[in-house]
């Protein structure tokens, strides 16, 4: 029978089936299947106990295979050493106990195994790997460059095609650069005009405004230009009138004068009566003179007011 120490040992390692000394004083199928599956588990196994009853085909065979496992792991320590199917189905204390015994230390062998042996060969394999990486990513840097180059080539060759009808191209837009400068700088000048124009109108406006009145000023001026242009008119048909009664007057002046002319040349043959008679015509005719210079001086003068009524009239107008 195992020791107390293996006893440890082995549920210190397999926690999944604990082992106690009754477990081992009268062992059983049911037990012992469940510890080695639980045993072939800490290797990495992937052991399940089929569900089928007892006794069953498949229930047969999964024994088999795990009674074949264990006798091979069971050799190893030494050929002579096997465990049957029938080691299984009715297990000894003695025989159970040894080979247990044998699956520990072979546990702890290849515990001990992968922590030494297997470190400095996963050590090399990790080199290994990482070596095969980096000619895998060399290979695969290489690959891509050479897609690349080719495809440089390709766009290389496609925008040397390309220069003469960008050359063309950039003839043609030259040209239109050129033209669009002009019309750029003619749209410039035509810009400052309208600048100057604004100007002008702006001064316009500025000047307007200040001759803008309010209402009741404006009400006044028209009434006062009412009146100017009621005073124009009259002021015109006076001036009419003493045009007309001037044209009368010279036409009688020279009538007169005419008279005068043949009186002159017939004095000696008139009488004094008729010569006294054609003095005072005459003098009745000089104070007529006067009176048409006075008329005409009048009408000088109502024509020069006429005319700046007329101004006056024009700038009230403008200025309403």
């Amino acid at each position: 029978m195992l020791s107390k120490e293996y006893l440890d040992s082995w549920n210190e390692l397999c926690a999944e089936c604990k082992m106690v000394e009754s477990d081992l004083a009268n062992p059983s199928e049911k037990w012992l299947t469940k510890v080695l599956v639980s045993y072939l588990r800490m290797f990495g196994y992937r052991v399940e106990i089929p569900c089928s009853e007892e006794g069953s085909r498949e229930k047969r065979i999964f024994l088999i295979k795990l009674v074949r496992h264990i006798d091979h792991i069971y050799k190893i320590s030494d050929k002579s050493f096997t465990f049957t199917y029938y080691d299984l189905l009715k297990p000894s204390t003695k025989k159970t106990s040894h080979m247990l015994g044998i699956l520990l230390n072979y546990l702890y062998y290849m515990n001990m195994f992968k922590t030494d042996v297997f470190k400095m060969a996963n050590d090399r394999l990790a080199e290994r790997q990482e070596l095969v990486d980096k000619i895998k990513h060399i290979i695969e840097d290489n690959r891509k460059r050479q897609n690349k180059a080719e495809k440089m080539h390709e766009e290389l060759a496609f925008l040397s095609n390309q220069i003469p009808l960008h050359k063309n191209q950039l003839k043609s837009v030259t040209s239109e650069l050129n033209r669009r400068e002009n019309e750029s700088q003619q749209i410039t000048i035509d810009v400052k005009d309208l600048k100057t124009k604004i100007d002008e109108l702006k001064a316009k406006v500025r000047n307007l405004k200040r001759l803008i009145v309010p209402e009741e000023e404006g009400q006044e001026l028209q009434i006062q230009l009412n009146k100017i242009q009621e005073q124009i008119t009259e002021y015109e048909n006076q001036t009419r009138n003493a045009e007309s009664n001037l044209k009368t007057h010279i036409s009688d002046n020279n009538r007169l004068q005419e008279i005068l002319k043949l009186v002159e040349s017939a004095k000696d043959v008139l009488t004094s009566d008729f010569v006294d008679s054609f003095n005072n015509s005459v003098n009745n005719l000089l104070s007529a003179e006067t009176k048409i210079a006075s008329c005409e001086k009048e009408r000088v003068q109502l024509t020069q007011t006429n005319i700046q009524h007329q101004k006056n009239f024009r700038m009230l107008a403008g200025k309403n």
